[in-house]
């Protein structure tokens, strides 16, 4: 057993609406923060099974409800996955 965490920011290209999605094998959590900093993080989004790469909508819970994001603001972000055993991955889109 063994978890990955994958963190940075991303800049919001345009101002509008997003939705965020998360994939992995075996569980896996996605944070956003509404700010460039980790301190401000929430989970939007996670799923406590294994999904196929870049299955969106194999659990409810794996869709966050939707963001309204500035264009040119950095936004922290965070994706964990825990991996029990075969194939492993994490997907965020």
């Amino acid at each position: 057993m063994y978890g990955a965490r994958l963190r940075g920011t991303v800049t919001a290209p345009l101002t509008g609406n997003y939705t965020f999605f998360i994939a992995s094998d075996d569980s896996g959590e996605f944070w956003l923060s509404e700010t460039s900093s980790a301190l401000d993080k929430r989970l939007i989004a996670r799923h406590g099974g294994w999904t196929g790469f870049n299955v969106w909508d194999k659990y409810d819970t794996q869709r966050s409800r939707m963001y309204t994001l500035q264009a040119g603001q950095e936004y922290y972000i965070e994706g964990l996955m825990q991996e029990n055993g075969g194939g492993d991955h994490l997907s965020i889109g």
